[in-house]
């Protein structure tokens, strides 16, 4: 998570591993927010419409430049300015060579759109990830999804 909060020039971020049994994601790191708001996104569901919900179901980094002009956001906005932000990335963090195994997360107190340089950034970010991912879930965590 630090690797990526320096990457993105932010102090706020989350690291969420996938629970394979229920696939939700759970925080299990954090910099930067407090408990309400850990609370509130703790568990995530890939049908939510936030920025790492979205990240898991479409296998890709979604960015949210400005969450107040994301109509999709909508029902997530007033928690999210509470805890001060306004934009948001997820990048999923692959295990194995298929799966995802999470998602990290980096938050900006402004709107933010991601330059090509941070997403050289975070995509080493994710690969250096890949392995502690594989790790946590396991030998059949390589196999491809079905």
């Amino acid at each position: 998570l630090d690797s990526a909060l320096r990457s993105s020039g932010t102090a706020i971020g989350t690291v969420q591993l996938l629970d394979p049994a229920t696939d939700f994601l759970h925080i299990v790191v954090h910099r930067g927010f407090d408990k309400p708001v850990l609370d509130r996104f703790n568990v995530i569901s890939a049908d939510d419409e936030t920025a790492c919900a979205r990240a898991l179901r479409f296998r890709q980094r979604v960015v949210i430049e400005d969450i107040a002009a994301d109509a999709q956001f909508a029902p997530y906005r007033e928690a999210c300015e509470a805890a001060g932000f306004r934009g948001v990335q997820s990048t999923p963090v692959f295990s194995g060579t298929a799966r995802i195994g999470g998602v990290f997360s980096t938050h900006f107190p402004y709107p933010h759109r991601v330059s090509e340089h941070e997403a050289r950034m975070l995509d080493e970010v994710a690969r250096q990830a890949q392995p502690f991912v594989t790790r946590f879930h396991g030998p059949d965590a390589a196999a491809p999804e079905k």
